[in-house]
């Protein structure tokens, strides 16, 4: 048997991908990929070897030919990074935090811009994603994901994606840390996240405490919400696009999530972000696109229903003909999530002649 597994390896980022071969009649898996990366992989049609397309976020691509036995055929590639580094390009950093129940290590990666000792104490910004069902900070070359983080970055910020308490390959008590009445609770998602910021600024003398923003799609955009409401002393400003606020309203059951309803009732009220609409006290912008068929966007026209009603200051952004996938790429919603945060974020004027071409 071949499989792909992340966490074996002892040292290593827990999160890197390493494959391995085991016999069904038992005994220790046998690592066939020893790079200290994480490694895709592309099976033979027969079985017998394997194209092993290996890096890290500060090591370029190496394409390896390999036996099934993990043997070395030949180094088919191997990719030179002088070009983009001479240009200014700057590997974003895996970094290690403890979560605010003061004992599990959480993973994420940090975007910095270029030249970033030309600018003085750097915003931070919250990449987030949060649902259960995925991880969010990227381990791969060059780092690309975490919804646009590295570009973000260019414009004077500093992003971090960071993969909390509830999201997979944590141990079992972190990965169930949301579970049923926990979901949704400001002990863990909003704690940890509020935690990263403060190690982050500890680590780093050119992180600015003081102006963080806080920015994500879908799940990532109800986590937004709610760490807007949940930890104000921490997040200022945030964009959320195509948030769904209420998870008991999501086209499917959430039950996985939740719990059932007969045995966590409360869990499907206090999972909600409308009863916390008067808690939020920074700049936020709801961005939502009206042929969502995931996240519908009366999730977004409700949360400012209440947002209003608290009399709370938001802003608001619905584009026609846009789906839950095409918001996320849309160029001018990113722009318009770029010019949120270098206005209210960063203080500045942004430009108004620039198009960002769909798709990131």
């Amino acid at each position: 048997m071949l499989f792909s597994a992340a966490g074996r390896e002892s040292g290593r980022d827990p999160y890197l991908r390493h494959f391995y071969r085991a016999s069904l009649d038992g005994g220790q898996p046998i690592l066939l990929t020893p790079e200290d990366a994480d490694h895709e992989i592309h099976l033979s049609p027969r079985l017998d070897a394997f194209v092993d397309i290996y890096s890290t976020l500060s090591q370029a691509p190496t394409v390896a030919l390999r036996e099934s036995t993990g043997a070395l055929i030949s180094e088919l590639w191997r990719t030179d990074l002088k070009p983009i580094v001479q240009r200014g390009w700057v590997a974003p950093e895996r970094f290690r935090v403890t979560a605010a129940d003061g004992r599990t290590v959480l993973h994420g990666t940090l975007y910095l811009p270029s030249g970033k000792k030309g600018f003085a104490k750097l915003p931070i910004i919250d990449s987030i994603y949060g649902g259960p069902h995925r991880h969010n900070a990227p381990v791969r070359f060059p780092g690309d994901g975490a919804n646009g983080a590295m570009a973000l970055a260019q414009l004077g910020f500093a992003v971090f994606a960071l993969d909390a308490r509830g999201t997979p390959l944590l141990d079992r008590a972190a990965r169930d840390a949301t579970w049923g009445p926990n979901f949704g609770s400001a002990d863990v998602v909003a704690a940890d996240h509020a935690a990263a910021v403060e190690q982050l600024a500890a680590k780093y003398d050119f992180l600015d405490p003081e102006r963080v923003g806080i920015y994500g799609h879908s799940w990532g955009g109800y986590y937004t919400v709610r760490l807007m409401a949940q930890r104000p002393d921490v997040f200022k400003v945030g964009v959320a696009t195509a948030p769904c606020n209420d998870n008991s309203a999501y086209f499917f059951s959430h039950d996985r999530w939740l719990g059932l309803p007969s045995e966590f009732p409360d869990s499907y009220q206090r999972q909600s972000n409308y009863p916390l609409a008067a808690q939020i006290k920074g700049r936020l912008l709801l961005v939502a696109g009206d042929a969502d068929d995931d996240c519908h966007p009366l999730h977004t026209i409700l949360m400012a229903g209440v947002l209003a009603k608290a009399n709370r200051h938001f802003d608001m952004l619905i584009l026609p003909d846009l789906d839950h996938s095409t918001i996320a790429s849309n160029g001018y919603v990113t722009k318009r999530t770029w010019d949120y945060f270098v206005e209210h974020l960063l203080g500045a004027e942004p430009p108004t002649n620039v198009r960002i071409p769909d798709g990131r």
